[in-house]
């Protein structure tokens, strides 16, 4: 008969097991992580193609609703006949395009862009096949505005993106409508048969703009190999550490305690030989176990011929097992009257985790809707008010033109009242995300807000004191300044009265950030007990925001003494 195969080793399967599991998610995560990446890459190259496309269609309306009209009362002004034809600013298209070649030659990218129609007067801007197609569906779809799909052009992956185009004006029809109403200008330049009969109302163009992808998918992929290789570094490591640490703390006590096992099989003379037990209860436990047993053996052997003495031992070894496992169950139960005591210290602490969090959830939702509120008034007020002005302004203007009365005046009323809106719309997105904190960090943001402040507050005098480099702020460390900042001045500004306010931020063992003012003060008691107070809010913003970034929230003030406001972080 063949020999029967012995059984692969316990810690073969065990490593071999391990080993395949983390590969497997060493191989998931990465392709998951890659597969989230080139979404964002994507995801990155619409954004990019809305801009470009948004910046073309103000161009090509600007050029439409404002320049062109002022033009054509110039050339009214100064007696151009009606064959006269520039298309430098008579035609948008032309304007466009020219913009966009002279951006090429700046720039010099790889994108394509163009400002496309059927039946194009210029060549250069005729629709392809896809162009054609969206334009045809944005006429059939008046909510069909921009559409995008990604394909291969050239060989390379790109991302098209198209935009909905002005529609057909009444003053267009000048120069797409009938070829015989046209400047002879315009026909001797391009001749009779492209860009004409146009519909008044129709959507007869589009942007579009063609974005190589090659570079996004390159950034995603490389990044994706990095990963990969710092990932498997890890997991390599980890499996390393485990697999040291099971043969260190369960397969070479098992070895020991097998040798032994084989030693007294082949002689009795190892029998009461002990294995000095390892760390870990079970294996411990088992290792005692097998020195009780060989220790028995060794009893039961040597008083075999004398009955009476190895009773005898047998009953006191008997009592010794019987007092060793009361001091067990003794020591047992004890631990399990702490694990007890435990598991409802653990509980508690849990049902207040669970009220504070419930509390901070709907002081964040009351927060979100106070700002909301905030917001949507400030939308009315500053950009609601003007756009409402403009809006009647035109229609007057709409009015007085149908009856050949045209008031330049009025339009630069409303060109005043556009700035304003735009203006209150660039304040409030700065009021939002400052774009400084991004682009030049969070010394450059407290700066810049502190200055800001100082305009819109005369009579305060703000002194900074920053010795910190921008190198030495956590990146996820320098919003929550920045909010502390201008949460603390606003207070300051609001309710102190204060002439001088300083603004302190060092470090030393730690990073700690001080704002100062020699304002009223206010019983700061009285104030956290109300807690339906805007003030009240503030400060409990400020505090969560210091502590669930991992630092400390300090107030000291007093009627008339002035305010101060500290954080500390240690790193």
């Amino acid at each position: 008969m063949s020999p029967t195969p012995r059984p692969a080793k316990i810690s073969t399967r065990l490593l071999l097991s391990l080993g395949l599991v983390f590969a497997l998610a060493a191989v998931v995560t990465v392709l998951l992580v890659r597969d989230e990446l080139t979404r964002q890459a994507i995801a990155g190259a619409q954004d990019k193609a809305r801009i470009l496309l948004d910046n073309d269609f103000a161009i090509h309306r600007y050029i439409t609703d404002e320049l062109r009209p002022k033009m054509f009362e110039w050339r009214a002004a100064h007696r151009e006949g009606e064959d006269y034809f520039e298309p430098s600013w008579m035609s948008a298209s032309y304007a466009l395009r020219r913009i966009n070649q002279s951006y090429r030659q700046i720039n010099h990218d790889s994108y394509y862009q163009k400002h496309c129609a059927i039946g194009a007067r210029n060549p250069e801007n005729e629709a392809n096949d896809y162009e054609r197609d969206f334009i045809v569906r944005a006429n059939k779809d008046p909510n069909l505005v921009t559409s995008s799909k990604i394909g291969v052009f050239d060989g390379k992956p790109c991302l098209l993106f198209l935009r909905r185009g002005l529609v057909m004006q009444k003053p267009c029809l000048q120069c797409h409508g009938r070829p015989e109403d046209a400047p002879t200008g315009l026909i001797d330049l391009y001749g009779a048969q492209r860009g004409f009969n146009r519909e008044l109302g129709k959507t007869v163009s589009a942007f579009s703009v063609r974005i190589p992808l090659q570079g996004f998918y390159g950034e995603a992929k490389s990044f994706s190999l990095r990963l990969s290789w710092l990932f498997l570094t890890v997991l390599g490591c980890l499996f390393l550490v485990q697999h040291i640490l099971q043969r260190r703390l369960f397969f070479n006590p098992l070895g020991k305690i097998h040798e032994k096992a084989l030693q007294i099989a082949a002689s009795d003379e190892h029998l009461g030989e002990r294995i000095d037990p390892p760390s870990g209860k079970e294996l411990s436990d088992l290792t005692e176990a097998f020195n009780r047993m060989s220790e028995n053996l060794k009893v039961r052997v040597s008083e075999r011929e004398i009955a009476e003495d190895a009773l005898q031992k047998a009953q006191a070894l008997l009592e010794k097992r019987v007092g060793e496992r009361t001091a067990e169950l003794t020591r047992a139960y004890e631990l399990l009257k702490i694990e007890v005591m435990e598991k409802n210290r653990v509980e508690e602490n849990l049902r207040r985790s669970e009220i504070h969090l419930r509390n901070l959830y709907s002081r964040l939702l009351t927060s979100q809707e106070e700002e909301r509120r905030k917001i949507s008034k400030e939308v009315h007020d500053s950009i609601g008010s003007p756009l409402a002005a403009i809006k009647i302004g035109l229609e007057n203007s709409l009015m007085k033109s149908a009856k050949g009365k045209v008031d330049p005046e009025s339009f630069q009323a409303l060109a005043d009242l556009a700035q304003h809106a735009m203006r209150e719309c660039g304040r409030i997105m700065t009021d939002l995300r400052p774009p400084v904190l991004d682009d030049y960090g969070i010394v450059a943001a407290i700066g810049w807000f502190c200055d800001r402040f100082q305009l819109a507050n005369t009579g305060m005098r703000i002194t900074k004191r920053i010795e910190l480099d921008e190198k030495e702020f956590p990146e996820s460390l320098r919003i929550v300044l920045f909010r502390i900042v201008q949460e603390a001045l606003n207070n300051a500004a609001r309710h102190s009265g204060a002439e001088n306010i300083t603004v302190s931020l060092v470090k030393k063992d730690r990073i700690e950030l001080k704002i100062s003012d020699d304002g009223c003060g206010f019983n700061l008691r009285s104030v956290l007990a109300k807690k339906n107070r805007e003030g009240m809010m503030g400060i409990a913003n400020m505090k969560e925001r210091v502590e669930l970034s991992g630092g400390v929230f300090q107030m000291e003030t007093a009627i008339g003494k002035g305010t101060t406001v500290c954080a500390r972080w240690s790193f």
